[in-house]
């Protein structure tokens, strides 16, 4: 049986955003939490959660709260990161595969730092205060591998009638660069470089 892939989850950022605190009074995030529980419910993905409240004595009860609890990978001593004496994320993220070998993984997370380029490569970066986007969403699935979707699906995310400029292009082959997506953001400077305006 094939191991389930891996979401290694931040939390303040991804699903605890200034957006739920300002909307509702608390900074865990419904809507994050959802769009994570149904990708899951579909996949059959596993969160492991990668943030510094892993220790919080409320902890699963907020991610029962936002829908996420039932996906938390199935064993007690791993559903979470350990402790890097540096408090180095990356170290952590490469010590849970160490324990736990064979997973495919992406990890979520509003910051760079603390990551290897081997680990950009999976990052989901988010924003700090809106969290867990549509957008967002659509690049975790593409790190998942599941079919049909393309770097357009990504850009039409939510548009009836999409409007591609070159100015939205080249925010977007910036941010791929930033998620880490070396082969989306050369996609999106073929394209400007071909666009009729650019000759």
């Amino acid at each position: 049986m094939d191991k389930p892939f891996i979401i290694m989850l931040d939390l303040d950022g991804p699903v605890c955003t200034h957006r739920a605190n300002n909307g509702l009074g608390d900074f865990f995030d419904p809507v994050a939490g959802g769009m994570l529980a149904k990708l899951c419910a579909q996949t059959g993905a596993r969160i492991v959660i990668i943030s510094a409240r892993r220790r919080d004595g409320n902890l699963l009860d907020k991610l029962a709260q936002i829908g996420i609890l039932p996906w938390l990978y199935n064993h007690p001593d791993h559903w979470r990161t350990g402790h890097d004496p540096d408090g180095i994320r990356g170290n952590e993220v490469d010590a849970w595969h160490a324990d736990c070998p064979g997973h495919s993984y992406a990890i979520v997370d509003d910051e760079r730092g603390g990551y290897a380029p081997h680990h950009i490569k999976r990052l989901v970066h988010t924003d700090l205060h809106a969290g867990l986007s549509l957008r967002d969403l659509w690049r975790l699935k593409r790190l998942m591998g599941m079919d049909g979707l393309t770097q357009k699906d990504i850009d039409d995310v939510g548009a009836q009638k999409p409007r591609i400029t070159l100015a939205q292009m080249a925010r977007d082959a910036l941010a791929a660069m930033d998620q880490g997506d070396d082969d989306g953001a050369r996609r999106l400077l073929d394209l400007i470089a071909d666009h009729p305006l650019a000759q």
